[in-house]
């Protein structure tokens, strides 16, 4: 009998032990449950408060690259800086952290100036850049991530906070088949960028009413971006205007149309020396180009070079020509950005007027290793830099 009853003692104490044990285990078993949703809730605030910030600091970003930067003289960019914040916000806030609205304001956003080459993340945004020269959007974004299970062991929760760095740039083009067949002379480029004295300033373009064919959002006035004759070119040869055979082995008022209205072909590129992926050339490069041209030019091709007034195209630039009629040929250095924004093909004063033109169109490529001054114009590149 005392051996029975020592038998149930020694299962009871078991019992008791193993009731303990379970307890412990449990507990240990809900707090790992709590901290992985808690964890699990913070990560995903966090992904998706990086979603909100990226895309503010992008759109922000884009907003600096308007056309009216385009300029020979530096521009106190207010507006630009006060459209940057607000699509920052409107573009932010259309996004939600855990079901939760952003709630951007203007209070989350810096408009400033970083430096890209050579990138230094440590060094802040500057706030108050020489000549003005804006081109970041950092957006910081923060939430209080509640304690679900975790609220058991008193957590309160957790504060989530990111942040995003968008710069934009105007760079020269990398590739396009948007090339106009026309050339222009070194000096005539030169005025039309500011770097020589004496272009005019005439016609203004706004990005906002450029919408082919009802409108080309030209206008007259003066929009502190220089123009200049492409057409016909302030130096060369005589008589040709500069129209040159690109990819074809004479150009004529059809061939001329097309290329004008609707860009190269791609045979066209490939026969000039540009397959696609090859990058156009730079004006600091030393390579160049020669294309052979037709003397003469038809007043068909008015309405060819009217139908794109303020469409971004590449203007090639000629350091060097010469020959005679069939024989003419220029020397391509390098492609400009550039629209028109005048044509006149009656009478003597026969004339194309182009001025830069920053392009956000996606048949262009940049060259991101070639950032242009904001004067000449260029290719719309927005990459996130922190």
């Amino acid at each position: 009998m005392q051996a029975y009853m020592e038998k149930v003692l020694k299962y009871t104490r078991r019992r008791g032990t193993i009731l303990v044990l379970l307890a412990l285990l449990v507990v240990c078993l809900l707090g790992f449950t709590a901290l992985a949703v808690d964890l699990g809730m913070i990560a995903t605030a966090q992904a998706q408060l990086k979603t909100v910030t990226d895309a503010a600091a992008l759109a922000g970003a884009r907003q600096l690259a308007s056309d009216r930067r385009v300029s020979s003289v530096p521009i106190y960019p207010d507006i630009e800086i006060a459209a940057a914040i607000n699509k920052a916000i409107s573009t932010g806030n259309a996004n939600s952290v855990l079901a939760q609205a952003a709630a951007l304001t203007s209070t989350n956003i810096v408009v400033g100036y970083i430096n890209t080459s050579p990138a230094n993340p440590s060094v802040p945004i500057d706030q108050n850049p020489s000549n003005n020269n804006y081109n970041s959007v950092q957006v910081t974004a923060s939430i209080t991530v509640p304690a679900f299970f975790a609220s058991i062991f008193r957590s309160t929760g957790s504060t989530v906070t990111v942040s995003s760095t968008a710069t934009v740039g105007l760079y020269a083009i990398g590739y396009t088949t948007s090339i106009l067949p026309i050339t222009m002379d070194t000096t005539a480029y030169g005025l039309m960028i500011g770097t020589l004295a004496g272009g005019g300033d005439k016609y203004s373009f706004t990005a906002a009413n450029y919408n082919p064919p009802a409108s080309n959002g030209v206008s007259l006035g003066a929009d502190k971006s220089l123009e200049s004759v492409a057409y016909p070119v302030v130096a060369g040869l005589e008589g040709n205007w500069g129209t040159i055979n690109f990819g074809v082995s004479n150009n004529s008022t059809a061939i001329l149309g097309s290329q004008i209205r609707n860009g190269m072909t791609s045979a066209q590129m490939n026969a000039a020396g540009f397959s696609a992926g090859t990058d156009l050339p730079l004006e600091t490069g030393s390579t160049t180009y020669k294309f052979s041209a037709n003397p003469g030019i038809s007043a068909g091709i008015k309405d060819d070079l009217t139908s794109i007034i303020g469409k971004p195209v590449a203007i090639p630039i000629y350091y060097n020509s010469g020959g005679k009629g069939n024989n003419a040929w220029y020397e391509i250095k390098f492609f400009a950005p550039a629209r028109i924004v005048a044509v006149n093909m009656t009478g003597n004063d026969k004339y194309v007027i182009v001025q830069p033109a920053s392009i956000s169109d996606l048949s262009f490529t940049p060259d991101t290793t070639h950032l242009n001054p904001w004067s000449e114009g260029g290719v719309v590149f927005v990459l996130l830099t922190r």
